[in-house]
C-alpha cells in the first residue's frame, strides 16, 4: 500500500522539488520509502514520485518508481496483488528472471507479455500508472471494484497530473480547485461525489475497472473498462450446493488476502459479513486471529459485546476500544485534509479511530465492506425491493396520472421536512430503477439544493454517475449494482481507505474478490432474501456451521456514531462556528436564510430521523473542507 503522484510535463515548468512536495502531502500512505524518476524526452519530461508503505518484500528490491530491466517502460502501483506468485511462476516458466519477491516486478513482465490486456490476470487492489517508453504511451489503471484511489487532470497545454490523492494534484497545479457546482449538487444530494466526478472542475478520477490512454505523441485520451461484473450465468443447483461452492470461493478469496510480510488482522463487529471473514480464516489457522473491534458507550451505537462473543467463540486475540466524545473532537478536524473532498459520513470518525488501535498490533487489516452490496445486506435493499416491485408492475400511464396529481398536493412550507411531494413524483415519473432507488436514499431534493446555494443554479444530481446499462438484470440485483456503482466505492472504500492510510495501515477487502463478486451477482434474487424476507440468506446459512445462530442473530446496526446526541449538545459549537450567518454572508457560497432555517429545525425538533442530522452534518463537512482547501483566508 502506497501513494504515488506524477506529471506528464509538455511546458518544462516541473521541477523535481515539486513533485517532492507532492508527494510529501502524502507521507501517510508511504513512510517507509520514497523515489522520485524523471524521464525526460524531446517534447516533453514525466515526473514519477512514490511513497512506499513495505508490506511484499521489505527490502529494496520493492523500491519504487520501478523501470523494467531494458529501461523501456517504468511503473508505480499502490495496491497489492493478491495472486501475483502464481502469476510470477507462469512467467519463470517463460524464462524471465526476477531480481526482487516485489508483486511490482510481476507486474512489468506481465505487460511485456500480454500487453494492457495483463490487467485481466489480476486478483488484487490497485491504481497503476505506466509508461511503455517505446509506444510513447501513459496507463492509469484502476482495480475492478474501485478500492484503491486514482486522479487525474489533463490540462490545455498537455500536460497530464495524476496522483493517489486529490491534495497532490493541487500542489503541482493550483489553479485546479475551481468548483463544479454540478459536483455540489450530487455531494448534497447522496453525501459523496461518484465517479467519474470531483469536487474540481478540472480534476477527475479514474472510473473502477476502467484504464486511461494517453497517447504522448498525438496527446489524444481514451478511455476504456475491462471488466463487468455481470459475468455468469447461473447453472441451477441446489441453495445447500450453491451455499457449498460460495464458502470456498469465500475462503480461497480470504485466504489470499492474509498474504504479506508483515501482521495482519480482521476489523470485527459481530455481524455477518466480519463474522463470515474471522470465522473462514481462524478455522484455518493454527495461531490466534488479531481482531479489532469499537465501541461507544450508546448502547444503541455499540456493537461491541456482539463482537466480542464472536471472539471469545471463534478464539481469535481481540482488541476492544470505546469511542468516546473527546476522540471524536480530536479526529473530525483532520477529515477535511484526507479526505480532500466534502465526505458526508460519519462513521469516518469511527473509522479511523478503529484504524488507529489496529496500527499499534498491525500493518495490513481486513474488513468485510461488499458483503451487503453483494448480498442484500442492508434494510434499504429490502425495503426497496418491496416498494420498487410494487412501483414497476403499475401501467404506464396510470403512472403518469399519479406524477401529475402530484403538483396540485399543497407544499410544505419548511422546505427541511421530508420533501414528500418530490419523492412521490420521481416514484411515478421515471421507470429507471437505479435512479429509483437512489432518490430514495437522497438526503436533500434538488429544489432544496437550489435554494440552498448562492448561485441558485439548477442542476441534475444523477447526471454525471456513471451507471452501466443492467436493465436485463432482476430487479434487486438492479438495485444491489447500483450500490456497487456508487454506494460501495465512493462511500464506503473511499472511507476505508482514507482511514487506514491516515495512520499508514494498510485496507483489505476479501469479500471484493472479483471471482466472489461475479458469483454473488449471479445468484438467484431469493438466495439473497428468502421467502421469509431474510436478507443475506446464503450466507447466514455458511456463517452458521461457525457461529450458532444466538450469538450471531439480531438487528443489523450498521457502523455509525451518536452524532445525533452530540451535535445538539457537546458538538454544537461546530453548528454555532461554521454555520453562523455572519460566516456564511462572508463566504457568499450558502443562502444563510435557507441554512439557518435547516439549523433551528434540527436544534428544535425531537425527531429521531437519519435525515435530519444527516444534513447538518453534510453543512458542516462542506464548511470544513472549504475552509481547509478554498478559503485562503481562514
Amino acid at each position: 500500500m502506497c501513494g504515488f503522484a506524477g506529471i506528464v510535463d509538455f511546458s518544462n515548468s516541473v521541477t523535481e522539488e515539486k513533485v517532492k512536495k507532492a508527494i510529501d502531502l502524502i507521507h501517510h500512505r508511504g513512510p517507509d520509502d520514497e523515489g522520485i524518476e524523471i524521464i525526460r524526452k524531446d517534447i516533453y519530461s514525466i515526473y514519477f514520485g512514490f511513497k512506499r508503505l513495505a508490506i511484499i518484500d521489505l527490502s529494496t528490491g520493492g523500491h519504487q518508481p520501478m523501470f523494467s530491466a531494458e529501461k523501456d517502460m517504468v511503473i508505480v502501483f499502490n495496491g497489492e496483488i493478491y495472486n501475483f506468485k502464481r502469476l510470477k511462476a507462469e512467467l519463470q516458466k517463460d524464462g524471465i528472471k526476477f531480481t526482487s519477491e516485489s508483486d511490482t516486478e510481476v507486474l512489468i513482465y506481465l505487460y511485456k507479455k500480454y500487453g494492457i490486456s495483463f490487467v485481466e490476470h489480476l486478483n488484487g487492489m490497485f491504481a497503476i500508472v505506466l509508461y511503455d517508453i517505446r509506444r510513447e504511451k501513459i496507463y492509469l489503471i484502476r482495480d475492478r471494484v474501485g478500492v484503491k484511489p486514482l486522479y487525474y487532470s489533463k490540462l490545455t497545454n498537455g500536460n497530464l497530473i495524476f496522483a493517489s490523492e486529490l491534495k497532490s494534484i493541487l500542489r503541482l497545479n493550483p489553479s485546479s480547485n475551481d468548483i463544479d457546482y454540478s459536483a455540489v449538487y450530487t455531494y448534497f444530494y447522496l453525501g459523496y461525489i461518484p465517479a467519474p466526478a470531483t469536487i474540481f472542475q478540472s480534476i477527475k478520477k479514474v472510473l473502477p475497472a476502467h484504464i486511461i490512454e494517453y497517447n504522448l505523441t498525438s496527446k489524444e485520451v481514451k478511455n476504456f473498462a475491462y471488466w463487468t461484473p455481470i459475468k455468469n450465468v447461473y447453472q441451477y443447483e441446489s441453495f445447500e450446493d450453491t451455499a457449498d461452492k460460495l464458502e470456498t470461493l469465500l475462503k480461497d478469496a480470504f485466504k489470499l488476502r492474509m498474504v504479506a510480510d508483515v501482521p495482519v488482522g480482521v476489523f470485527l463487529s459481530g455481524g455477518y459479513d466480519s463474522t463470515a471473514v474471522t470465522a473462514l480464516l481462524q478455522t484455518e489457522m493454527t495461531s490466534r486471529l488479531k481482531t479489532f473491534t469499537i465501541g461507544f458507550d450508546d448502547e444503541a451505537y455499540n456493537e461491541a459485546n456482539h463482537a466480542e462473543a464472536v471472539a471469545r467463540h471463534l478464539g481469535t486475540d481481540h482488541t476492544t476500544i470505546t469511542c468516546k466524545l473527546t476522540d471524536a473532537i480530536e479526529l473530525v478536524p483532520k477529515i477535511p485534509f484526507h479526505f480532500d473532498e466534502p465526505f458526508g459520513d460519519s462513521s469516518a470518525v469511527p473509522t479511523m479511530l478503529v484504524s488507529k488501535l489496529a496500527r499499534q498490533y498491525v500493518t495490513v487489516s481486513l474488513s468485510a465492506d461488499g458483503g451487503d452490496e453483494l448480498f442484500a445486506g442492508y434494510q434499504r435493499h429490502l425495503k426497496a425491493h418491496q416498494q420498487l416491485r410494487k412501483i414497476v408492475s403499475i401501467p404506464p400511464i396510470i403512472k403518469k396520472f399519479i406524477g401529475e396529481m402530484t403538483h396540485l398536493l399543497p407544499n410544505e412550507k419548511n422546505i427541511f421536512k421530508y420533501d414528500l411531494i418530490w419523492k412521490i413524483n420521481t416514484y411515478f415519473s421515471d421507470n429507471n430503477t437505479s435512479k429509483l432507488f437512489l432518490n430514495q436514499l437522497s438526503v436533500f431534493s434538488p429544489y432544496q439544493i437550489k435554494i440552498m446555494l448562492s448561485k441558485g443554479v439548477f442542476f441534475n444530481p444523477l447526471q454525471e454517475i456513471y451507471l452501466p446499462e443492467i436493465s436485463n438484470e432482476s430487479l434487486l440485483n438492479s438495485i444491489l449494482l447500483t450500490d456497487f456503482y456508487t454506494y460501495l466505492p465512493e462511500d464506503i472504500l473511499t472511507k476505508v481507505d482514507r482511514a487506514t492510510m491516515s495512520v499508514s495501515l494498510e485496507g483489505r477487502e476479501p469479500f471484493l474478490d472479483y471471482r466472489v463478486v461475479e458469483y454473488a451477482f449471479s445468484l438467484p434474487d431469493y438466495f439473497k432474501i428468502n421467502n421469509q424476507n431474510i436478507q443475506k440468506a446464503i450466507l447466514r446459512h455458511i456463517v452458521h456451521k461457525y457461529v450458532p445462530k444466538t450469538i450471531m442473530d439480531r438487528p443489523k446496526m450498521g457502523f455509525g456514531i451518536p452524532i445525533h446526541k452530540w451535535l445538539k449538545n457537546e458538538l454544537k459549537w461546530m453548528i454555532d462556528e461554521h454555520l453562523n450567518e455572519d460566516k456564511l454572508k462572508r463566504q457568499g457560497f450558502f443562502n444563510p436564510d435557507v441554512v439557518k432555517q435547516s439549523v433551528q429545525y434540527f436544534l428544535k425538533s425531537d425527531s429521531k430521523s437519519r435525515i435530519d442530522h444527516q444534513r447538518i452534518w453534510f453543512l458542516l463537512m462542506f464548511q470544513m473542507w472549504f475552509d481547509r482547501w478554498i478559503d485562503t483566508t481562514h
